[in-house]
């Protein structure tokens, strides 16, 4: 077998997509200094399949910066109570961070609030960005 041989054998393509949505949980992230840590839990559910190009076309011009992607505290809690897991377990997972926290003398880094893109809705309907939930609706229809 010669190198072009080997290179032809080598190659990968990526077709389509699933997106899938799973629940949301208390984390243990060493990274969260102030508030209860969110993780993704084991169970899932698929929510839509699509082509690469179609996906890639209709996130390109929703793309988010890092900085969209952090959580504030109120918000960590909302998105917590709002998957199902009861308050009390998230103020009790707050309240480790905090002794966490005290116990090593570091302070927190603070990140803003930042207000829910779409207030008045169940988080699940606010996780796949606007072009994407047209696409899930109208294949679901």
């Amino acid at each position: 077998m010669n190198q072009r041989e080997k290179s032809v054998l080598r190659r990968t393509s990526f077709a389509t997509i699933s997106v899938r949505e799973y629940e949301q949980t208390i984390g243990d992230s060493p990274s969260c200094h102030d508030g209860a840590p969110v993780a993704l839990g084991w169970r899932f559910q698929e929510s839509l399949e699509l082509s690469l190009d179609e996906y890639e076309q209709a996130r390109l011009p929703f793309r988010r910066r890092r900085s969209d992607l952090l959580l504030g505290v109120q918000q960590r809690r909302k998105k917590l109570v709002d998957s199902g897991v009861a308050l009390l377990d998230v103020l009790r997972a707050e309240n480790l961070v905090s002794l966490k926290k005290t116990a090593s003398g570091k302070e927190p880094r603070r990140t803003p609030d930042l207000k829910l893109q779409q207030k008045g809705k169940p988080s699940n309907q606010c996780r796949l960005s606007p072009p994407l939930q047209k696409q899930m609706a109208s294949r679901a229809a």
